[in-house]
C-alpha cells in the first residue's frame, strides 16, 4: 500500500512538473547576447512580440504590476525589442524585416534538439517562459490580440518565414505566424512534424540574414505541457485590454470628420477641405508604391503627397540603383482664408505626423517661448540697472553749500 502511494506521488509530482515546463524563446539578431537565459513573464514576453512588430501597445504598463517588476520589464523591453534608428542619424538606413514565430506542441526531445541546432552557431536561449500560457490563449493572443493592435498574421506556410522578400506572405517587412506540430491541417499550422526539421535547416539562413543585418527573428517555442496550462490569457488584464481598446476606437470614431465631394485641382493647394480620416490600425514606416501610400493615407490626410523618401531630385523619382522604395507622406502648409475659402495669405498652418494629421505648433511654441524670455531678460535688466544707480554714492559737491547752525 505504501509503494502504490509512494508511486502515486511520484507520477503527480512528475505531472506538475511537467504542467510547469517553461517555454524556450530565441532571438537570433545582429547583436550579441548574454549566456545567461532570465525567466521573464508572459505579460512581458507579449510587450517585447507587440513592440518587435510595431504594434499599438497604448496604455502597456498596466498590464506590469508597478514597483520594481515594472522597471525590470521596462528593462527587457528596451534590451530585447526592435532596434530603432537614432533620430539623429545622418545616414537612411532600413530596419531589419521582423520575423516572429510561435511553434506548439513541442516535446522534450524536440525542444533539445532544436536548441542543440541553435547552439552550433554558439548561441542559445535569449529567456524563458515559466508557466506558458494554454494553446487558446496563444489562439487569442494571434487571432484577437494582435488583428486589434494592427498586425495580422500571414497565414502561409513556413517556407514563406525565411524569404523577406516575398510579398505575398511579408506584410511591410513583418512576417508572424503561429504552428502546432500536433493539429495537421488547420489554416494556421505545420503541415506534418517533419516541418521542424525545415526550421532547423533554415536556422543557418536565419543567422545570415540576421549577421547581414537583413532580418531579425523571435522564436517561441511552446511545449506540449502547456497546452492544457491553467493560464489562459497572455494579458494579465484582458477584460481592461479589450475596453482600452474599444474606448480607442470609440474616439476615433467620433473624431472622424466627413468626407468630403468637393475635387481638387492639380493646381490647387491642399487646405482646409474636409478629408476622410485615415483607418485605423497600424500604419508602417515605409510604403512599397505610391499606390498603397496614397490609398492607405487617404493622400496623407489631405495636407500633402506621397513621395519616394530616398529618391533623388524632388523626391519623386525613381531611384537608378534598383533599391526597394520607401514611399512616406511629404507635408505640405495649407493656406486658409477667415472665411473658408482656401486661397494665399491670411492663415497658414503646417502639418506634421506620419500621415500629416497633426498640426505643427512648433513655430507659435516658439514664437510665445522666444517672447517671453525676451521680455524677462528686459526685466531683470531694468531692475539690475534701477538696482546699480540706487547702489551709487552720492557725489560730495552735493553737501558744499550747506552751513553748520551755530
Amino acid at each position: 500500500m505504501k509503494l502504490q502511494v509512494g508511486l502515486a506521488l511520484t507520477a503527480l509530482t512528475s505531472v506538475a512538473l511537467a504542467a510547469y515546463e517553461p517555454a524556450q524563446v530565441y532571438l537570433i539578431r545582429k547583436q550579441s547576447q548574454s549566456n545567461s537565459a532570465p525567466s521573464i513573464s508572459r505579460q512581458t514576453t507579449r510587450q517585447i512580440l507587440l513592440q518587435r512588430l510595431g504594434a499599438n501597445q497604448s496604455g502597456f504598463l498596466r498590464e506590469i504590476p508597478d514597483g520594481k517588476d515594472q522597471e525590470e520589464a521596462i528593462s527587457y523591453i528596451n534590451e530585447l525589442g526592435k532596434t530603432t534608428a537614432s533620430l539623429f542619424s545622418q545616414t537612411p538606413s532600413s530596419e531589419p524585416a521582423q520575423l516572429v514565430l510561435m511553434i506548439e506542441g513541442l516535446g522534450k526531445k524536440e525542444l533539445e534538439d532544436f536548441e542543440n541546432s541553435i547552439r552550433s552557431h554558439k548561441r542559445g536561449r535569449t529567456f524563458v517562459v515559466d508557466k506558458p500560457p494554454s494553446a487558446s490563449a496563444n489562439s487569442y493572443l494571434f487571432e484577437q490580440d494582435l488583428v486589434a493592435a494592427g498586425v495580422k498574421p500571414s497565414g502561409c506556410k513556413l517556407e514563406a518565414a525565411f524569404n523577406p522578400y516575398a510579398p505575398t506572405c511579408w506584410d511591410n517587412n513583418v512576417f508572424v505566424e503561429k504552428y502546432d506540430l500536433k493539429k495537421v491541417g488547420l489554416l494556421f499550422s505545420l503541415t506534418s512534424p517533419s516541418d521542424l526539421d525545415t526550421l532547423v535547416e533554415n536556422i543557418p539562413s536565419l543567422f545570415k540574414l540576421a549577421n547581414n543585418g537583413d532580418m531579425e527573428a523571435m522564436l517561441v517555442m511552446m511545449p506540449e505541457s502547456s497546452r492544457s496550462s491553467s493560464v489562459k490569457q497572455w494579458s494579465s488584464n484582458p477584460i481592461l485590454h479589450r475596453r482600452a481598446l474599444r474606448d480607442a476606437e470609440t474616439v476615433i470614431a467620433e473624431d472622424t470628420p466627413e468626407e468630403s465631394t468637393q475635387a481638387v485641382t492639380p493646381g490647387e493647394k491642399l487646405g482646409a477641405q474636409v478629408w476622410a480620416a485615415a483607418p485605423k490600425g497600424h500604419i508602417p514606416a515605409c510604403f512599397q508604391s505610391f499606390n498603397s501610400c496614397d490609398t492607405q493615407t487617404n493622400s496623407c490626410s489631405g495636407h500633402g503627397k506621397c513621395v519616394d523618401k530616398y529618391s533623388r531630385g524632388d523626391a519623386s523619382e525613381k531611384r537608378a540603383d534598383g533599391a526597394a522604395a520607401c514611399w512616406v507622406c511629404k507635408c505640405l502648409a495649407t493656406e486658409e482664408h477667415n472665411d473658408g475659402k482656401v486661397s494665399k495669405g491670411r492663415k497658414t498652418t503646417h502639418w506634421g505626423g506620419n500621415i500629416c494629421q497633426k498640426k505643427d505648433v512648433s513655430v507659435p511654441f516658439f514664437m510665445f517661448a522666444g517672447f517671453t524670455i525676451a521680455f524677462v531678460g528686459v526685466i531683470t535688466f531694468t531692475i539690475s540697472m534701477l538696482f546699480n544707480v540706487g547702489e551709487e554714492k552720492l557725489p560730495g559737491v552735493i553737501g558744499a553749500g550747506v552751513s553748520r547752525n551755530k
